[in-house]
């Protein structure tokens, strides 16, 4: 929309000017057409063979993962002759996305976009002859991760909020149903309370290690404050007391002069 200060503007414009923003919009505008054929030529014809190239890696990675352990030697044996960087904690998509492309995961991001691609693709059980129309279907590469994070957390959510509506209704548990693990904090177990005016009602329990780690890390900076605080407040108290015994003593002092 055009402002009354941009009218102003174009108003007291000179004929140079004008013509020269002229000159630069016709530019652009001719420039569309342009874009319009590279978009529907071009990068369509790079993105068919891309995509295609993709749907090579998402073959060759299920053989891959079919080998025998001898047979993952000699391919990794293989990379690595190459000097195609991986570790022990490689996934297999990644390495053979940089098989292929010998992209420098550093410095370039699509090694991962690409093997996330795989990744996905096998996980919703995509099968090779529509991987092509699968990736137009999904919008392109980066849609792809896009569209897998919202739904995933999307689909926590729901879960979520099933899980709240279960535990309003769940019968209220005996706190000796308790159970300890077998795990690094076995003599700790987590209780979900439910909080029903001034009562409180305990509804399950669970000893699973990793819960009670991500509780124990989320409980103790506020265990450690409070630990902080009961020192400080103890150690003031102690220099208070000092300082009372020393007076009285200079008190007791002065007395006796």
């Amino acid at each position: 929309m055009t402002t009354k200060t941009n009218k102003t503007a174009i108003k007291n414009a000179t004929p140079t000017a004008t013509a020269t923003a002229k000159s630069i919009t016709t530019t652009l505008f001719n420039l569309q057409s342009e874009a319009q054929q590279w978009n529907l030529n071009e990068f369509k014809k790079a993105n068919d063979m891309l995509y295609t190239m993709l749907k090579t890696c998402f073959i060759e990675t299920d053989n891959v993962r079919n080998l025998s352990a001898s047979e993952k030697a000699l391919f990794n044996e293989q990379l690595e002759e190459r000097q195609i960087k991986f570790n022990k904690a490689t996934a297999l998509e990644t390495k053979v996305i940089r098989a292929v492309f010998e992209i420098d995961a550093v410095k370039d991001k699509r090694a991962s976009k690409y093997a996330r691609v795989l990744k996905i693709a096998k996980a919703d059980d995509i099968q090779p002859e529509v991987f092509v129309n699968w990736l137009i279907e999904q919008n392109g590469i980066d849609n792809v991760g896009r569209q897998d994070n919202a739904s995933k957390a999307n689909e926590k959510a729901n879960t979520l909020v099933k899980a709240y509506e279960t535990a309003q209704t769940s019968e209220a548990k005996n706190l000796n149903e308790a159970k300890v693990g077998d795990g690094d904090y076995s003599d700790i177990s987590v209780a979900l309370l439910r909080h029903v005016g001034t009562e409180v009602f305990p509804i399950g329990f669970s000893h699973n290690v990793a819960t009670i780690n991500r509780l124990l890390n989320e409980l103790y900076k506020e265990l450690d404050v409070k630990k902080t605080t009961e020192e400080q407040r103890s150690e003031t108290e102690n220099v208070k007391k000092i300082v009372k015994d020393v007076r009285q003593s200079q008190s007791a002092l002065k007395a006796a002069a």
